[in-house]
């Protein structure tokens, strides 16, 4: 399986892409879930939404890469390292959050126009 063959990569991809695609799940329905209901109630929410999973990204991030790092590498080589994994996973929440205002557009247009409604006019 560490042979750096192709086979290798099928056979990882067979033993834990089923775990993965369970991961995956459970993200999606316990945590973006309730945070998009969150941000469907009240849009202002959404700022405040995005800096927390911003600073969870890279406390994380940098977490898993100073597990990882060697430190006989320079440090520039874990700060890469930390970058790239927070990178990744803004690039997820990004496009997870923007495929589900894609799905949802009607909803932010009855949240607006319940909001438009509820403000009093000056």
């Amino acid at each position: 399986m560490g042979e750096d063959s192709v086979y290798g990569l099928i056979a990882y991809y067979k033993v834990f892409a089923p775990v993965q695609i369970v991961i995956a799940l459970l993200t999606q329905f316990l945590i973006v879930m309730p945070l998009w209901r969150k941000i469907l109630v009240k849009p202002k929410t959404a700022i405040t939404i995005f800096l927390v999973i911003f600073f969870v990204c890279i406390l994380f991030a940098t977490g898993l890469a100073y597990i990882i790092w060697d430190p006989k590498t320079p440090l520039s080589r874990l700060i890469d390292n930390a970058l790239f994994m927070t990178s990744v996973q803004m690039f997820y929440w990004v496009v997870d959050f923007m495929l589900l205002g894609i799905i949802d557009f009607k909803s932010f247009k009855k949240t607006k126009a319940t909001h438009k409604q509820k403000e009093p006019d000056n």
